[in-house]
């Protein structure tokens, strides 16, 4: 968090820090060398033994190289952490008094700007993957050829002007409807320095909207963390320090409905999705999803309630078969008529409940604990099936 960013000016200077190291991929796109972390080990980025090495490996988050040449064309932010994640990033072993700003973090794609076969593109840090794609079709659209050269003429002049591309055809949990680009840092490519998005006043997207009630360090910092993680609709803040370095924290409205929304064509989805309809929470995940993950909530919600309903409706009519049998003889009915239920499940709710809405609060309670695993919720929806 304290040390200063290395000088990068070509691929050379990098490989000393990636030589033998696993989980760094050097890879070429087109004409060039991408230098892209793999895996999220944390010794991979660990400062202890050697902390120039471990500086320029949390630079490979997509640095961009010329191929030929060898020469850094495009540097990212570098890799920072969650609050509390690491030794470093613990709340009290950080300098909130050097608190620079604190923003939103967005919801997209992380794109920046780079010139490929003679025209500039976006790209992630993967390179020119379909959200880039989108993103650049969505700079040509949206901005005119002088903002365009503008932001070409600062890569050109050794800049690396970084984007949050948002909109609903790039969409993870938040829903922003039209597509954007928003401004989050520039940063000089050779130093790593970050630079003032405001003073240097680059054309085109705005920058992004600063937290004002962090403009000023003040107050109980677990308790402006609590009221940041408590926001909805978000999925949660960046801050930066003034030598550039950066925090991250989630908001725990994101993180539940990360797992949901993230994965939702996944089988292992069904049961965070079953939990949701029951706690009554489906329409937290249906109000940030359009197209084809809402089509899917929409089609899971309305067959879940169908096998419900129908279970419900079959436990209830054997519930009333006994009561006629047995009327308000416990012993008979568990003795004499519930022996006659041939599945265990189903003679297990009929028996233990004492009225028709018990059998259905002991429904919700039953699948909930199975939905705690797969292979419960499999066994689950197979029961609901029968």
């Amino acid at each position: 968090m304290n040390y200063e960013f290395p000088r990068i000016e070509t691929l050379e200077d990098v490989l000393p820090a990636i030589e033998g190291v696993d989980g760094i991929n050097c890879r070429e796109v087109g004409h060039l060398t991408c230098l892209q972390y793999a895996i999220l080990d944390p010794k991979l980025f660990d400062m202890t033994d050697d902390p120039e090495l471990a500086a320029l490996r949390r630079e490979c988050r997509g640095l961009m190289f010329d191929t030929e040449s060898g020469r850094l064309l495009s540097r990212p932010p570098h890799k920072f952490f969650n609050i509390g994640e690491r030794d470093e990033t613990r709340v009290e072993n950080i300098r909130w008094q050097d608190l620079e700003r604190a923003y939103p973090k967005l919801d997209g794609s992380m794109v920046r700007p780079i010139v490929f076969d003679d025209r500039l593109v976006m790209m992630t840090k993967r390179g020119y993957s379909d959200a880039a794609h989108l993103a650049t079709d969505h700079l040509y659209k949206e901005y005119s050829s002088r903002e365009i050269s503008e932001i070409q003429e600062a890569c050109e002049n050794g800049l690396t002007p970084v984007y949050e591309f948002t909109g609903d055809d790039n969409q993870v949990v938040v829903k922003y409807g039209d597509p954007e680009l928003t401004l989050l840092a520039v940063r000089d490519t050779y130093s790593g320095n970050y630079l003032d998005e405001q003073e240097i006043g680059l054309a085109g997207p705005k920058p992004v909207e600063i937290y004002e009630a962090w403009d000023h360090f003040e107050g109980d910092i677990a308790d402006k963390l609590e009221q940041l993680r408590a926001r909805t609709n978000e999925e949660g803040a960046v801050f930066r320090m003034r030598n550039g370095h950066m925090l991250k924290a989630k908001n725990t409205w994101y993180g539940r409905l990360h797992a949901v929304i993230s994965n939702i064509d996944l089988p292992q989805s069904k049961r965070h999705i079953a939990a949701l309809i029951i706690n009554e929470q489906i329409d937290d995940v249906k109000s940030q999803t359009v197209g084809r993950k809402r089509d899917y909530l929409d089609s899971f919600e309305g067959d879940f309630w169908a096998a419900f309903t129908g279970k419900l409706e079959h436990l209830t009519a054997l519930w009333k078969q006994g009561k006629e049998v047995c009327g308000d003889d416990r012993k008979k009915f568990a003795t004499e008529y519930a022996p006659t239920i041939e599945d265990k499940q189903d003679r297990s709710l009929v028996l233990s409940s004492k009225n028709e809405d018990e059998i259905r609060e002991r429904m919700f309670r039953l699948l909930m604990r199975q939905s705690e695993s797969m292979t419960r919720w499999e066994e689950a929806e197979a029961w609901l099936a029968k």
